[in-house]
């Protein structure tokens, strides 16, 4: 089932996130809709963060941990990531574009019920974008 959620991806331009998020919600186990707690954290950003952003773009990655096969995760990865992107559409900002991760990218090891759930995550972060340039040749 294809996401009616703007997928805004180019393969002639290449994504550039800023290295810090500006906010991480956590997902329960083997789950993407958004959690009452997270409504309340993007209204939040919706109404503090984003009117003092100078760059109005915003990139939704979506994590998991690493239990289960990895295109599974795959497709929670990006379910995750357009949860959050519609929730922020909800909420007036229409400059998102999504990514997905899967079983890659951990903030911490996945040896503990603690440290997977730390692993399930969506990370929003300052969008750029670099036009890249094909060789002709």
């Amino acid at each position: 089932m294809r996401s009616n959620a703007k997928d805004n991806t180019d393969s002639n331009t290449a994504t550039m996130a800023s290295a810090n998020p500006l906010l991480t919600l956590r997902f329960p186990f083997d789950v993407s809709r958004i959690q009452p707690e997270h409504r309340q954290l993007l209204a939040q950003f919706a109404s503090e963060v984003w009117p003092t952003l100078q760059r109005k773009a915003l990139l939704v990655i979506g994590y998991t941990d690493d239990v289960g096969p990895e295109r599974y995760n795959q497709i929670l990865a990006r379910k995750r990531a357009d949860s959050v992107a519609r929730a922020l559409r909800d909420l007036g900002i229409d400059s998102v574009r999504i990514e997905a991760k899967g079983k890659c990218c951990y903030v911490t090891d996945n040896e503990t019920p603690q440290g997977r759930a730390q692993n399930r995550r969506a990370e929003i972060h300052i969008f750029s974008n670099q036009n890249v340039k094909e060789s002709s040749q």
